[in-house]
C-alpha cells in the first residue's frame, strides 16, 4: 500500500471553481484527501492511498494525460498544465 501526493498550484481566479470541481470529484472517486497551503496562495495537495504498483501506474497515466475526462478541467486551472503537477509515491516503513 502506498500514499501518493499530488501537488500543484491553481490560478488565483480559479480557486472557487477548483474547489467545486474537487468536491464533484470526491463524490465520484473515494479516498481523496485535499489540503490547501497556508503559506503559499493557490498551492494544493491531494493525498491518495493506492494499493498496488499497477494501480499507481494507472493513476499516474491518467493524471499526466492532459485530455483525460476526469482531470482535463483541473489541468486548465494549473499554470503550466501537467508539467507543473508533481506526483510522489511513498511506501510505509
Amino acid at each position: 500500500m502506498f500514499k501518493v501526493f499530488v501537488e500543484y498550484k491553481v490560478y488565483p481566479e480559479c480557486r472557487e471553481p477548483y474547489i467545486l470541481l474537487m468536491d464533484r470529484i470526491r463524490t465520484r472517486i473515494p479516498g481523496l484527501e485535499l489540503l490547501e497551503a497556508e503559506d503559499q496562495e493557490g498551492l494544493f495537495l491531494e493525498i491518495w492511498t493506492i494499493e498496488t504498483t499497477d494501480r499507481y501506474k494507472m493513476f499516474l497515466d491518467k493524471r499526466k494525460l492532459a485530455g483525460h475526462p476526469d482531470w482535463a478541467e483541473l489541468v486548465k486551472m494549473i499554470p503550466g498544465g501537467v508539467d507543473k503537477m508533481n506526483i510522489w509515491r511513498f511506501r510505509p516503513i
